[in-house]
């Protein structure tokens, strides 16, 4: 089981080239699993995952059946795929991981490697398949167009907020990135917009049977946000709809808006989803590591400038007001110059710390990015203790890559 996992965290993270050749011979060699009953797909550059988990806390509060395919994972990789909101046991892990090698193992060499996404996602269409009364709720990766995830056959597309993100390889600009994410939609496809006016029209290109823009057909008002959760009230052609989430931030209001009309979606396709579910369902969602109170640590898994624009919006209101005293480690990255500005406009005096990853960003180039101001710890409990001392009557908040997060909660 341990093997398993091992194995498949060793794999390439990367393609040579883009691609999905060798997944569509993944799935033709696994007969196909992809599902055929309704799901949703979500692209976008922030918010899939706080998407994702309420789609499917929505999902089982109607009384329906989910497999959840997310990324990345914070402690075990088999968080990854989720029946029915916990994550597989290894036993199941390794059983799926074996099926999937067996597929892979006569693959044209000419192809290359199979990458991570693409193991763990045929992994996950297999999971599916094993559970076809599930609804299947899953997450695309960097991308839209050559994801892993395209391929499979869900019906419901979701589009979150899009950034400047993986510039190199999506575009320069937020017109070509949001093409890029939008490519999963097909014709026929339900599509939800929750990108921002930017990147709408490059989302509202592709062929799509019914479409649900957020701010426009499902309005989002009246929006509350305290270091307790977050309330607002939806409001379309229907009787407005007053809803509460644990998730912190103003900008989770869209996200439950996306998820509300995702479900609706599934809804008009013959799933059973009512406002009761939705209700409960958005009350009862969580996501780890996203704007969460740890103990007394804050922690947030915001690693780009869009996340980190965010996350300084929302922390007057999710702290009281209080000071903040941060500590961050990033992956390397071609915007670090970005990302240390964006901390800097949290606090100037962040102390930078190395991520548990052969992918670490240099915390002595994060320092001298941010400012004068700014230190290095030599670890993250070193940077917790600078910080509090620094602000003993504030809040600590630990921020960047979901390593570091996954780091901070277990302390």
């Amino acid at each position: 089981m341990i093997a398993a996992a091992a194995a498949i965290e060793a794999l390439p993270r990367f393609a040579p080239r883009p691609g999905l050749e060798r997944m569509r011979y993944l799935l033709d060699a696994l007969g196909n699993p992809q599902p055929t009953l309704p799901g949703v797909l979500i692209a976008g550059t922030n918010g899939k995952g706080s998407v994702a988990a309420l789609i499917d806390a929505v999902c089982r509060a109607a009384g329906l059946r989910t497999v959840l395919l997310t990324k990345p994972h914070l402690h075990t990789i088999e968080e990854r795929i989720r029946i029915d909101g916990g994550a597989v046991s290894g036993k199941v892990f390794a059983e799926l991981s074996g099926r999937v090698a067996d597929a892979a193992a006569d693959l044209d060499p000419a192809l290359g490697d199979v990458i991570q996404a693409e193991w763990l996602t045929a992994m996950g269409a297999l999971a599916a398949q094993a559970n076809p009364d599930a609804i299947l709720i899953a997450e695309v990766g960097m991308g839209g167009r050559y994801d892993a995830t395209s391929l499979l056959d869900l019906p419901v597309k979701v589009i979150t907020s899009i950034s400047l993100d993986h510039t190199e390889v999506l575009g320069h600009t937020i017109a070509a990135i949001a093409a890029e994410k939008a490519a999963i939609i097909r014709p026929g496809d339900d599509v939800v917009a929750a990108c921002g006016v930017e990147a709408l029209p490059s989302v509202l290109e592709p062929p799509a049977a019914t479409r649900c823009v957020i701010g426009d057909d499902l309005r989002v008002m009246d929006v509350v946000c305290g270091p307790r959760g977050t309330s607002l009230v939806l409001h379309d052609a229907g009787a407005p709809l007053a809803l509460r989430t644990a998730l912190l931030g103003p900008h989770q209001a869209t996200n439950v808006a996306a998820a509300v009309a995702a479900c609706r979606l599934l809804a008009l396709r013959g799933i059973a989803i009512d406002n009761d579910a939705i209700g409960h369902g958005v009350a009862t969602a969580t996501w780890q590591g996203r704007l969460q109170w740890a103990g007394n640590l804050l922690i947030d898994g915001a690693h780009n400038p869009g996340a980190l624009t965010a996350l300084r919006e929302a922390l007057p209101l999710v702290t009281g007001g209080r000071p903040v005293a941060v500590v961050a480690g990033f992956l390397t990255s071609p915007r670090l110059a970005e990302i240390a500005a964006a901390v800097r406009a949290i606090d100037e005096a962040a102390t930078f710390t190395t991520v548990l990853s052969p992918r670490t960003a240099d915390p002595e180039e994060l320092a001298r990015l941010c400012g004068p101001a700014a230190s290095v710890a030599t670890g993250l409990r070193d940077g917790i203790a600078r910080a509090r001392q620094r602000t003993p009557d504030g809040v600590v908040l630990v921020c960047g890559s979901l390593s570091l997060v996954a780091e901070a909660l277990q302390l």
